[in-house]
């Protein structure tokens, strides 16, 4: 998130923007009280042993995982899922 940069004296065009960013960022987020859904990105989960699976569905409803791995290029050397930069939760 790239807020503007604090002003001085009080600016509405900056406060604004800085409301209107804060908002748009909460917009993308998770939330706990409410159904969430994921239209694009991805849900990945962490096993016990450490590897990490990403959740898929197909057109039929059935749910299926496949294992992260750095030949996939979406784990790194130390074993971590790489960020997307499009979906925060992949």
């Amino acid at each position: 998130m790239n807020l503007p940069p604090v002003t001085v004296k009080y600016d509405p065009a900056t406060q604004s923007e800085i409301y209107t960013t804060i908002r748009q960022a909460d917009s993308k987020n998770m939330k706990l009280d409410k159904d969430n859904f994921i239209d694009s990105g991805s849900l990945c989960l962490q096993s016990p042993d450490g590897t990490w699976f990403v959740l898929s569905v197909d057109n039929s409803g059935t749910l299926s995982t496949t294992e992260l791995t750095s030949a996939s290029g979406r784990i790194d050397s130390e074993g971590r899922p790489l960020i997307a930069t499009t979906n925060p939760y992949s």
